[in-house]
């Protein structure tokens, strides 16, 4: 499988991703990891820095917003996208945060 590049932010304002989950790297940022809904392939985004649980969207420190769409889970193409993302950015430590969301929070004020 290979990595294709992302769409320029002017191309593509907004991502929407299903079977996603949200991981936290080194207790600081926070990242959607997923499938993107039009292409169907891995998904990571850059750091989420707000999220309204209302309509399930939030943007990212790229400024791009992401949708999460359906019930949370895991996908191959996420996992695979989220490997190569650590193998570049050498986290030293992640967790699963998907509850985070569930819990009503509305900002993260982590940069």
């Amino acid at each position: 499988m290979t990595l294709r590049s992302r769409a320029s932010l002017t191309e593509e304002p907004e991502a929407s991703v299903v079977r996603w989950r949200v991981l936290e790297v080194n207790d600081s940022t926070r990242h959607f990891i997923g499938v993107d809904d039009r292409h169907l392939g891995g998904r990571v985004c850059s750091a989420v820095v707000a999220f309204d649980n209302l309509t399930w969207r939030g943007p990212t420190r790229s400024e791009r917003i992401y949708r999460l769409i359906g019930d949370l889970g895991r996908s191959g193409n996420g996992d695979y996208v989220w490997q190569e993302w650590c193998a570049v950015n050498e986290p030293h430590s992640f967790a699963g945060i998907t509850e985070w969301l569930s819990a009503g929070v509305t900002h993260d004020n982590r940069q």
